[in-house]
Order: structure tokens, then C-alpha cells, then sequence
């Protein structure tokens, strides 16, 4: 099953509170890591240096089976998934 990222991101970027966190992202703190966006690969990215707002998807990928409790790597049948998270 495909589930379109387009479409989904437009559902969710509807929502004002999504929005708004988006838009005013917390500030960024020097002493620690909270967010993709406190560290230094971030904030030396050229994208995000010129785009105040600018959207960050983590992209996941997972194999996994349904009926083996031993783990994907014993059987040949398995079900790849793919994940995405907004990265703040």
C-alpha cells in the first residue's frame, strides 16, 4: 500500500497548532541537543542557512514479518515499510 507524503504532509500542515510549530520553531539551545536543529550538521547546511522556514522529514525504513517472533532475518517473506517524521 502507498500512502501519497504530498498528501499527507498537506492534511497535516492544515492543522494551525502543526503550522505554528512549524513557523515558530523553539530557539535553540548551546549546552545541549533537543532537536535536528541543535546540531551542527544543521546548522552548517547551506538550505537551511538561506530558508528561515524550511521543512525536515526523517525518512525510515523497516523489514519486518507478521508471523516469525525470531526476527526478519530467518525467513525469505517479509513486508518492507517505509516512515516519515516532521524533524523540528
Amino acid at each position: 500500500m502507498y500512502i501519497s507524503i504530498l498528501s499527507s504532509l498537506q492534511k497535516l500542515l492544515s492543522r494551525f497548532d502543526i503550522l505554528q510549530e512549524i513557523v515558530n520553531p523553539v530557539a535553540q539551545c548551546d549546552n545541549f541537543y533537543r532537536s535536528y536543529d541543535d546540531g551542527l550538521f544543521c546548522k552548517q547546511n547551506e538550505l537551511f542557512k538561506e530558508h528561515e522556514i524550511c521543512l525536515k522529514i526523517g525518512l525510515y525504513f523497516d523489514d519486518w514479518e507478521s508471523v516469525n517472533p525470531l526476527g526478519t532475518a530467518r525467513k525469505k517473506h517479509k513486508i518492507s515499510a517505509f516512515y516519515w517524521v516532521l524533524a523540528s
